[in-house]
């Protein structure tokens, strides 16, 4: 079996944004899953429990928009950190409402896999040659 020689799919193949940062994404997550794993956490877990530990308190809805989640992923990643013991639920203004904060295991989990994080972020890294490229960090999180 070898390669096609079809130029639509040779161009998209070698141009196309989408699939290389989807791939990058894959590449990247990988590294960040293999170097949480001793804690029981994954990259998904990590990012939200950074998110609802920037606030005090802050609704979901809130967390799904920075990280660009769908409500769905949010609610099952939810369940399960709060199953463990790393976020609560709190009421919020109304009875139909909740906001999610940080436990103290929660943060003793993210002082824990600091060290994990900072070994990933390395390896990340060296993919790029060097520190978060710009145009990257020009994304906004929390």
């Amino acid at each position: 079996m070898g390669k096609s020689n079809d130029p639509l799919t040779a161009e998209i193949a070698k141009d196309c944004m989408a699939v290389r940062v989807r791939k990058l994404n894959r590449m990247i997550t990988s590294i960040y899953d293999d170097c949480f794993r001793e804690y029981g956490l994954t990259v998904a877990q990590f990012n939200l429990l950074v998110s609802v530990g920037s606030f005090d308190a802050v609704m979901p809805k809130t967390i799904g928009e920075i990280l660009s989640l769908e409500k769905s992923s949010l609610s099952r990643n939810i369940e399960k950190m709060r199953l463990k013991g790393w976020v609560s639920s709190i009421p919020g203004d109304d009875q139909r409402s909740q906001q999610l904060s940080l436990t103290s295991a929660g943060h003793d989990l993210l002082k824990k896999a600091k060290p994990a994080w900072e070994k990933a972020q390395r390896k990340s890294e060296d993919l790029f040659g060097g520190d978060l490229p710009d145009f990257l960090k020009n994304i906004n999180w929390v």
